[in-house]
C-alpha cells in the first residue's frame, strides 16, 4: 500500500514491494539510508539535484538493517523537511521487515527500481542492497544506463563521514566535531514538562525536555545551547543528565536555563541546539555547592556569547 503523508513534497511509505504499480515513472532516483542526513548525504542530494533539475526521488528505508541501534540524530519529520529544502520531489520509504530482508538484489532491481523507469540513479560508492547486502554498484550499472556513484565526503582524518561516527562523537561530548559533520547544530525537539523546580530554588529556573526514545543522548554534562521557543531564539545553558545531587533520575533528561527569559511554557514544543560542551555532570556535596557552580557556568557561557 502507498500512503501519501505529505502533499508539497510527496512522501510514500511502502509496506509491500509488490504494490508499486502507481509509482512515478521517469524519475531521477537517489538511493541510500540517509539516517543522519549529514554533509556527505547532502552533498549527494545536491549533486543529483544540480544534474537532474527536476523529477528527483529519494528511495530510502525505515531503519538500518545492519545496526540494532535505532537512535537518531534527526527525527522523521525533520528529515522530511531537509529533503524538501534540498529540492526533492518525492520520497519512498521502504518498510524493513523480515520479508524485506530476504529480497535478493536481483528482485530489488527488477521489482523495485525498474518500476520507476529511472532516467538516472545516484548513490554513494559503497551503497549495497538486497539479501545480505549482496548487490552493489556494478549490479546497478549492468542494468541501468546512467548510474552515478560518488565518494562521500571524509572528515579531517580521511575517514568516511558516517552517522555511526557522528553518534560516537555526540556520546563522547565532542559536540562541535559532530556538528561539523552533520552540517548543522545537533538538536532535539520536545514538549516542556514540569520538573522538581530545584533550578528555580537555586535562581536558575529551567525548562525540562525528555529525549524520548528516538534521539541520541549526548554525553552527560553542561552545554552552551540555543533554544527556539515561540518563534524566537535564545541562548541558554543545558544540563544533560540525571541531576545526581538532588533526586537522581533513572534516565537522562535535558534541563535548560534560558538567558533573559522568564515565561512559563509548560506543554510548549521547543527546539534545543547543542553548540559547545562546557563540563561534565557531577554530584556535588550539597545544594549550595551546586548553586555556586551554576553561577560559574553561567558567567563562563555568557563570556562566550556576549
Amino acid at each position: 500500500m502507498l500512503e501519501i503523508i505529505k502533499r508539497v513534497m510527496k512522501v510514500f511509505k511502502i509496506e509491500n514491494i509488490e504494490d508499486l504499480s502507481n509509482v512515478s515513472k521517469g524519475m531521477n532516483l537517489i538511493l541510500g539510508l540517509f539516517d543522519g542526513l549529514h554533509i556527505g548525504h547532502v552533498q549527494l542530494i545536491k549533486y543529483a539535484k544540480y544534474n537532474s533539475k527536476k523529477n528527483l526521488a529519494v528511495l530510502t528505508f525505515d531503519r538500518n538493517l545492519k545496526n540494532q541501534d535505532n537512535s537518531v540524530i534527526l527525527s522523521f519529520q525533520d528529515k522530511m523537511q531537509v529533503f524538501e529544502n534540498l529540492g526533492v520531489d518525492e520520497v519512498y520509504i521502504f518498510k524493513c521487515d523480515e520479508k524485506f530482508k530476504k529480497i535478493t538484489y536481483i528482485d530489488f532491481i527488477n521489482k523495485v527500481l525498474k518500476k520507476f523507469m529511472p532516467i538516472s540513479i545516484y548513490c554513494g560508492n559503497d551503497f549495497r542492497f538486497g539479501y545480505k547486502a549482496q548487490g552493489d554498484i556494478s549490479n546497478l550499472k549492468a542494468e541501468f544506463n546512467n548510474v552515478i556513484s560518488l565518494n562521500l565526503l571524509c572528515d579531517s582524518t580521511g575517514e568516511k563521514i558516517s552517522t555511526t561516527k557522528i553518534k560516537q562523537l555526540l556520546i563522547s561530548g565532542e559536540i562541535e566535531k559532530a556538528n561539523s559533520l552533520i552540517g548543522r547544530n545537533y538538536y532535539i525537539t520536545g514538549k516542556v514538562k514540569k520538573g522538581l523546580k530545584n533550578g528555580g530554588s537555586a535562581g536558575f529556573p529551567t525548562i525540562n525536555v525528555d529525549f524520548s526514545n528516538i534521539y541520541v543522548i549526548p554525553k552527560n554534562g553542561v552545554y552552551l545551547t540555543k533554544v527556539y521557543v515561540e518563534n524566537k531564539c535564545y541562548y541558554g545553558m543545558t544540563n544533560v543528565g540525571v541531576h545526581p545531587t538532588i533526586s537522581e533520575l533513572n534516565k537522562p533528561i535535558s534541563e535548560t536555563y534560558i538567558f533573559d527569559f522568564n515565561k512559563k511554557i509548560y506543554g510548549e514544543t521547543v527546539k534545543i541546539e547543542f553548540l559547545k560542551y562546557i563540563r561534565e555532570e557531577k554530584k556535588f556535596e550539597n545544594f549550595e555547592e551546586l548553586t555556586h557552580q551554576l553561577k560559574i557556568d553561567e558567567e563562563k557561557i555568557k563570556k562566550m556569547i556576549f
